[in-house]
């Protein structure tokens, strides 16, 4: 009976020894779980702190190379100067169908193919994408950019700038040296669009200013004699472009149309009729959308072909320049591969210094869009002047007049783009075509 006992009382003493482990154990296994919680609830912050400290660093590092991007593209275009403008963007169109044969009504009166459409009210089109990540560049940024100034936020007139000349540096040595032919102006139309002007040498209808050998009369005594100036017109064509082509040819002058896609036949005659004016057909972009078109090379190439065959099967001309949408400071990263792909395509692209301000998304008066192209001519020898022949165009063909008659009385030589002008860009490549 005292052996059953001991028995007994040993198997309750095991019992209570093996529960006390147990519990030991689970307040082991509690302990080392707060210790646990504790440390990770310490380091947390410090994770985040480190992870936050990074991103810092990223983002310091960027906005140091986006100042460095502005200012060495600034840096190549010219020394000191103070004009927002030089940088405002062309405007863009809404995707639209590669068939575009419906015209519908426009806010300022005009036709445009179906597909289309102004993205703001005041006819100005400004890129949904701009603000992307593809696109590091806002418009605010760019038209409000003043390299003198830390702060980013000009403080004067678009249009102008102090410097002589923005240019590229691979172009002849005397660039503004007067026409190697001995030609005292541009050419007038005939035609063909090619010949000499006028042959009878009577005025020129509209600009009041006559002509001297078939050509606008250019004074020598005027504030813009010696001076160079090509006009350019992005985004058309549309009915604007048929309005902007009779201006030109009741003042003899030739200009550069940097024109978008379409099928439609209407705007296939204006195609044909800006080449038989004897103007340049100038490749903008098929479709005007920064996301599509500089995805990759082989998006750009897409787009590319398909404009160029677009232009030749229309035309029969083979085009020789190209405006970057929004210019080639949107390919600052990568323009090396773009020229290059240009350069064999035989095609030379060309930015502006100039622009009248109506794709800044600012409503301007007729004055200051007329003003801003001629403050800006006056500061410097080679302009190439920005402006749009789009739909919502209205107000650049209403003040063009303006500016034709300032310019061609002031003795300006208004010419169109050719393998004589010089290589005004945004951002040079390493090697320019």
């Amino acid at each position: 009976m005292s052996e059953q006992q001991n028995n007994t009382g040993n198997e309750g003493t095991a019992e209570k020894t093996a529960d006390a482990l147990q519990k030991k154990k689970r307040i082991q296994r509690l302990k080392t779980i707060i210790i646990w919680t504790v440390i990770v609830l310490m380091l947390l912050p410090t994770i985040l702190c480190i992870i936050l400290g990074i991103e810092v660093f990223k983002l310091k590092n960027q906005v140091e190379e986006l100042i460095s991007t502005y200012s060495s593209s600034y840096d190549d275009i010219g020394d000191g100067g103070k004009n927002n403008g030089d940088y405002a963007y062309a405007s863009t169109d809404e995707e639209k169908e590669d068939d575009l044969n419906h015209p519908d009504d426009n806010s300022d009166g005009t036709d445009k193919p179906d597909g289309m459409s102004n993205n703001t009210d005041n006819g100005t089109d400004m890129p949904d994408d701009l603000n992307s990540d593809e696109n590091p560049y806002s418009v605010d940024f760019i038209e409000n950019l003043d390299l003198d100034h830390t702060n980013g936020i000009g403080d004067h007139e678009p249009g102008m700038d102090p410097t002589q000349d923005n240019q590229d540096g691979n172009i002849s040595e005397n660039p503004d040296s007067e026409n190697p032919d001995g030609d005292s102006g541009p050419e007038g139309p005939s035609e063909n669009g090619t010949g000499d002007g006028n042959p009878d040498g009577e005025e020129t209808a509209g600009n009041g200013n006559g002509t001297e050998n078939g050509q606008p009369y250019r004074d020598p005594n005027g504030k813009y004699y010696g001076k160079k100036v090509y006009l350019t017109f992005d985004d058309g064509p549309s009915d604007n472009t048929d309005k902007i082509l009779d201006i030109l040819s009741e003042y003899g002058v030739k200009a550069t149309f940097f024109v978008v896609g379409y099928n439609d036949e209407a705007s296939k005659e204006r195609y044909k009729r800006i080449v038989s004016e004897g103007h340049v057909l100038g490749m903008h972009a098929f479709e005007h959308n920064y996301k599509k078109i500089y995805k990759s090379l082989e998006d750009f190439d897409k787009d590319f072909t398909k404009l160029w065959n677009l232009l030749y099967d229309t035309t029969g001309v083979t085009p020789k320049v190209y405006r970057f949408p929004g210019g080639s400071l949107m390919r600052k990263k990568d323009i090396d591969k773009y020229n290059n792909y240009l350069v064999q395509r035989g095609v030379t692209y060309y930015d502006w210094n100039v622009v009248n301000g109506d794709a800044e998304g600012v409503d301007y008066t007729d004055k200051q869009l007329i003003d801003n192209v001629l403050n800006g001519v006056l500061n410097r020898k080679t302009s190439i002047v920005l402006m749009h022949d789009g739909y919502g165009k209205a107000k650049t063909v209403k003040t063009l007049p303006a500016i034709l008659d300032e310019l061609i009385s002031g003795g300006a030589e208004l010419l169109p783009i050719d393998d004589n002008t010089p290589l005004i860009r945004q951002v040079k490549p390493k090697s320019s075509n």
